[in-house]
């Protein structure tokens, strides 16, 4: 079976489009947990495997049900997104230098060495000949087998200025298309002997950081750094078609305290009627016409940085480092639905020793560090001990505090017993259905515990209907429309705070009561009254422990609930 999600961008050419919708509504089917970080993007491989590659240095590959099928350990740590060919090859970079070559078994076939860290995702043609780049300033060519067909170095007299970091993309014409992170340059090199067929000058910016998009009819786009004009090409000559300044304060609600200079550093995405969608390092998502004219803007809550991703009847996918993903509709830009990540409405999340989950099980802590898990019928379903995970000194710690939020996570706080030369706390984030801990966050006691808000890697959509995703922490996620019928729903519209497909009346008991908290109820720990900031009254800033946050009603994700939120809830409400 071809590969669904090949490389960084879906394809070859970049474009983020996926040949496949993608869930609306949907709610986590299976989660599969790493030992490590996963920093990367994923790729859907052959027969719809998943290609996952984490910081410990191997590469796991699971199936569409989550199901291990095969890992290989490359002995360091793995940093960019895999690609997969044409025969279900995967092909990876390392800190090493090194490219590998592994079969769809997971087999090492041919090992590749460069002068410097390999940070792309190789681009591999239906030939399957790979191309990929460096950070010693080179573009290589390999046949299948690994030999080398050419190679090609950035003109410079500084090293420094040629590293590579971006990944090649083949053009409608087969060129290569590359640049350079510290020079405004892009070049078109022959896919057969790497000649310059052009290169473009006077791109403005300081480089190229993110990789080159290509449209149907061949056209380029790009953004280069520290600049924030949408370029398109024309892959002829490399001349400049038009371009469009999406920072311009007369088409945008810009902040007027947000930097002057941004830069985009996840590419550009395309529709399928050839909307190109950008993010740069702010709030907002921008949609331009490929004429080059705007057509919507929109601002995601309070993240910055977004990944895109647009599915086959256009959906935009946009995964933020405010631990959540907005799914929008292509007209308009409305968020048509929002999936939180696993810090979303920490404020107020430890509650004590014993806490319940919407599934009926009890979570029973004891000051030991022993945690039990019961079923409805008061059956143990696991236990475990945080300190025989914790090593020398921290593993003679004290159960402060349990806490659940949605998503099947189970949160305990530890901290050191009293007197102890170097106290720490901690957060154990625990699996529901297994008492596995797949990650822990610590602090100096005395230092901010934050609320710590992991970004999300750029959705995958294959072909079995799931959206993939990671959280940059340890969990890959697999979302599903099928699975809501035994599972609370995780993707569903920012309106329905219970998740029940539904914006009814207790949506509305549930926003009442972030606002009683906010407004009526003295409560520092989550909310503080702001009414100068930015000149809003009626504003109320939310923060657990000087760490921003979302609440249940802040519809908008600007930290504030505001009136706004509740008209907002109302419209829906009523339609």
């Amino acid at each position: 079976m071809e590969a669904l999600w090949k490389t960084q961008g879906h394809d070859v050419q970049r474009t983020g489009l996926a040949n496949f919708a993608g869930p609306q509504v949907g709610c986590i089917q299976w989660q599969y947990h790493t030992p490590e970080a996963v920093t990367t993007g994923l790729v859907g491989g052959a027969d719809n495997n998943l290609h996952i590659v984490c910081e410990d240095g191997i590469l796991y590959t699971v199936n569409a049900d989550g199901e291990e099928v095969w890992q290989f350990d490359s002995g360091l740590e793995l940093i960019e997104t895999p690609s997969v060919g044409p025969d279900g090859s995967v092909y990876l970079g390392a800190k090493n230098g090194k490219l590998y070559a592994l079969d769809k078994q997971g087999q090492l076939r041919w090992t590749h060495n460069t002068g410097g860290i390999v940070y792309c995702s190789p681009a591999v043609a239906d030939d399957g000949k790979v191309f990929f780049g460096s950070q010693d300033g080179t573009l290589y060519a390999l046949g299948p087998d690994g030999s080398e067909l050419w190679r090609f170095t950035v003109p410079t007299a500084s090293q420094t200025a040629v590293a590579m970091q971006v990944s090649p993309t083949i053009g409608r014409d087969g060129n290569i298309y590359i640049g350079s992170l510290f020079r405004p340059v892009l070049y078109a090199l022959n896919p057969n002997d790497g000649s310059i067929v052009w290169q473009t000058q006077s791109l403005g910016g300081a480089g190229i950081c993110t990789s080159p998009v290509v449209a149907d009819n061949g056209t380029i786009y790009l953004n280069t750094k520290d600049d924030t004009h949408l370029l398109a090409l024309n892959p002829a000559d490399g001349t400049v078609f038009w371009s469009i300044d999406l920072r311009d304060p007369a088409i945008g609600p810009f902040d007027p305290a947000d930097p002057d200079t941004f830069s985009a550093w996840n590419p550009p995405a395309l529709g399928p009627d050839g909307t190109i969608y950008v993010s740069f390092d702010d709030s907002y998502i921008r949609a331009v016409t490929p004429n080059g004219a705007l057509k919507w803007i929109t601002r995601l809550g309070m993240g910055e940085g977004f990944s895109l991703t647009v599915d086959a009847v256009g959906r935009i996918y946009a995964a933020g480092e405010d631990s959540s993903i907005y799914v929008l509709e292509p007209q308009e830009g409305r968020v048509a639905s929002v999936l939180n990540g696993i810090f979303y409405n920490i404020p107020g999340l430890f509650t004590g020793m014993e806490v319940s989950g919407m599934d009926g099980r009890r979570y029973v802590g004891q000051t030991n560090t022993s945690i039990t898990a019961f079923d409805p019928n008061d059956n143990i379903k696991w236990q475990i001990n945080l300190n025989s995970t914790f090593s020398y000194p921290y593993n003679n710690s004290v159960l402060l505090s349990l806490g659940m939020v949605e998503n099947g996570v189970l949160y305990a706080l530890a901290g050191s017993p009293s007197g102890a030369a170097d106290p720490i706390k901690r957060i154990c984030i625990i699996d529901t259905q297994t008492g596995q801990i797949f990650d822990i966050i610590e602090r100096q006691v005395g230092s901010s515990f934050v609320a710590q808000k992991t970004s999300m890697s750029s959705p995958v959509i294959a072909g079995n209907g799931l959206l993939y995703f990671t959280d940059f922490h340890r969990t890959v996620s697999a979302v599903s429309a099928e699975a809501c019928a035994d599972s609370p729903l995780s993707l569903h519209h920012p309106c329905d705070l219970d998740g029940n497909q539904a914006v009814d009346f207790v949506d509305y008991a549930l926003f009442l009561n972030t606002w009683w908290m906010c407004t009526d109820y003295d409560n520092t720990q989550v909310c503080q009254y702001r009414s100068t900031w930015r000149n809003r009254p009626w504003a109320y800033y939310l923060h657990f422990n000087e760490a921003l946050i979302y609440q249940p009603g802040d519809f908008n994700r600007d930290y504030y609930v505001t009136l706004e939120d509740l008209m907002e809830l109302a419209e829906n409400w009523m339609n």
